[in-house]
C-alpha cells in the first residue's frame, strides 16, 4: 500500500478469531522476559499489553484502536493517525515481517512516535472501554473455556497482565507476564498464578477481571467498537455469586490438580519482587510530596494514578492470604517455624522516620495482609502510613497475629517462640523448595 501518511494502512483486514489465534500464537513463541529490551521500550503495566497488540497490529497491518476514558476526554486514537506523516516509515521492502519485527520496532521513526503518544497518554483507567469480559468456563463440558485463552488479560482495576500459560494440570494453571509504574525499559516478568487469580472478587462496575480485547469496524470514516454482547466468548459468568472460585470449580469438575514442586519459591521469590516494587513507588511518591502535593493529592492527575496502590495492595495481600491457606497442610511432616523465619529474614524496605531507621521484612508484610486491611495506599502520605509502622511495631511487641480463615475451615495463631522468632502454632510448613 501506498504510503498516506497514517502510521499504517490496514485496507480492508480486521480481527477475527483466526487473528486472535494468530496473536496467541506470537505471544507463545516469540514473546520472553526480554522484549522490551528487544525493542528498546519503557512500560507500565498498561504500556506492555498496548505496545504488544500494537506491534502485532503493526505486522499484520489490523487496526490498532484505543478508545478514551472519557473522564479524562481524549479522543479515540487509532494507527490512521496522520500526525506524523512527515516522519519515516519502513515500507516496501523494509515493511514489518514475522521474522524481523524486533528490528523495525527500533527502526521506525513513525510507529515509535505512535507508541510514545499513546504510552504517554493512555493508562489502565482506559482498558475497560478497549476490553470485555469473557466466559471462563464450559460447564457442559466441564473445562476452561477456550475464550479464556494466552493474549486474554487480567485486569484488577489499575494493575493489570497478559496470560502467557495455561495449563489445568499445574498447581499454578495460569501464569501471566506484567511490567509496572514507574515506566522503565525491564524484564516482562513470567509470573505463577497464586490466590488473587482465584479468589479475587471482580466487578462488572470497575471493569475488572478476565477480559478480551474489543475488535473494531470503520463506520463512514470513524473507529467504533463493537458491542461487548457481539464478540466471541462475551459472558458475565465470571461476576455470578454462584461461581465457585477457578481453584474450586477446577478441582471439582477436572479432577484434583498435580503438584507445582516449585510453587512456593516462584511465589515467595514474586511476593518479595511485588512488594520491593510497591517500595519503590512509596520512595519516589515521598520524594515527590515537598514538590508536587497538591497532584498527588488529586485523583484525576497522571501522578496520583501512577503512584496510588489500592488496587496492588488489594491483590498483594490476596496473594499472600491465599499463599498462607495453601501452605497449612496438617499431614507435612517439617517442623513449624522454618517457612516464618525465611520470611522475616527477606528486607522489602528501610526507611527513615523520626530520626530512626525502620525495616519492613515480607514476615511483617504477612502478618499485615493476614488482617485484610494492611496499609495506606495514599500517594500523599509519608512512609510510616505507607507501612503502617505504628501496626507493625505493635504486632511484633506482642508477638504476633491472629489469622482466622472459617471460610476454608482454616485458624491459627502465630507467636513469637522461645528463640525469639515467629513460628505456627498446630499447622505445619511445606518443604522448602
Amino acid at each position: 500500500m501506498l504510503d498516506d501518511g497514517s502510521v499504517w494502512r490496514v485496507g480492508s483486514r480486521r480481527w477475527n478469531a483466526d487473528y486472535e489465534k494468530q496473536f496467541s500464537d506470537w505471544l507463545s513463541t516469540q514473546i520472553n522476559d526480554k522484549v522490551f529490551y528487544e525493542v528498546n521500550m519503557s512500560t507500565d503495566c498498561a504500556d506492555a499489553v498496548f505496545v504488544l497488540r500494537a506491534i502485532f497490529s503493526r505486522i499484520h497491518h489490523l487496526p490498532f484502536v484505543i478508545h478514551p476514558d472519557p473522564y479524562h476526554g481524549k479522543v479515540t486514537f487509532h494507527q490512521g493517525w496522520k500526525n506524523w506523516a512527515d516522519i519515516p516509515t519502513e515500507r516496501g521492502e523494509r515493511n514489518w515481517t514475522l521474522s524481523n519485527w524486533r528490528e523495525r520496532a527500533k527502526t521506525d521513526k513513525r510507529f515509535r512516535k505512535f507508541a510514545e503518544h499513546f504510552r504517554y497518554y493512555f493508562t489502565t483507567l482506559d482498558i475497560p472501554h478497549n476490553t470485555y469480559p469473557t466466559q471462563l468456563f464450559n460447564e457442559e463440558e466441564k473445562t476452561l473455556s477456550s475464550n479464556l485463552r494466552v493474549g486474554s488479560v487480567i485486569f484488577w482495576g489499575s494493575h493489570i497482565g497478559t496470560i502467557f500459560k495455561i495449563d489445568i494440570q499445574c498447581r499454578s494453571p495460569i501464569v501471566f507476564r506484567d511490567s509496572h509504574v514507574p515506566a522503565a525499559v525491564r524484564d516482562f516478568t513470567a509470573v505463577p498464578s497464586a490466590g488473587d487469580l482465584f479468589t479475587s472478587e471482580w466487578h462488572e462496575t470497575d471493569g475488572s477481571g478476565y477480559l478480551n480485547w474489543s475488535w473494531d469496524v470503520n463506520c463512514a470514516g470513524k473507529w467504533k467498537k463493537i458491542p461487548d454482547e457481539s464478540m466471541p466468548g462475551y459472558s458475565l459468568q465470571q461476576f455470578s455469586s454462584k461461581l465457585a472460585t477457578v481453584r474450586d470449580w477446577l478441582s471439582e469438575n477436572v479432577g484434583r490438580l498435580l503438584p507445582d514442586f516449585n510453587y512456593y519459591g516462584q511465589n515467595l521469590k514474586h511476593l518479595t519482587e511485588y512488594f520491593k516494587f510497591r517500595a519503590a513507588l512509596v520512595d519516589e511518591a515521598v520524594r515527590l510530596i515537598p514538590t508536587k502535593l497538591a497532584e498527588l493529592q488529586d485523583p484525576k492527575t497522571f501522578l496520583y494514578e501512577a503512584y496510588s496502590t489500592p488496587s496492588r495492595d488489594k491483590k498483594g495481600c490476596e496473594k499472600i492470604n491465599q499463599l498462607s491457606v495453601d501452605t497449612l497442610e496438617p499431614d507435612s511432616e517439617i517442623r513449624t517455624g522454618e517457612w516464618y523465619d525465611l520470611l522475616n529474614q527477606v528486607i522489602i524496605t528501610k526507611f527513615k522516620f523520626e530520626f530512626k531507621t525502620y525495616s519492613i521484612s515480607l514476615g511483617d508484610m504477612m502478618q499485615l495482609c493476614t488482617q485484610f486491611s494492611p496499609f495506606s495506599s495514599d500517594p500523599a502520605d509519608s512512609h510510616d502510613l505507607r507501612w503502617d509502622l505504628k501496626r507493625v511495631l505493635k504486632l511484633r511487641s506482642e508477638g504476633g497475629a491472629k489469622i482466622d480463615n472459617p471460610a476454608r475451615g482454616i485458624r491459627a495463631v502465630s507467636v513469637v517462640n522461645s528463640s525469639g522468632k515467629l513460628s505456627w502454632i498446630e499447622v505445619a510448613i511445606p518443604v522448602k523448595p
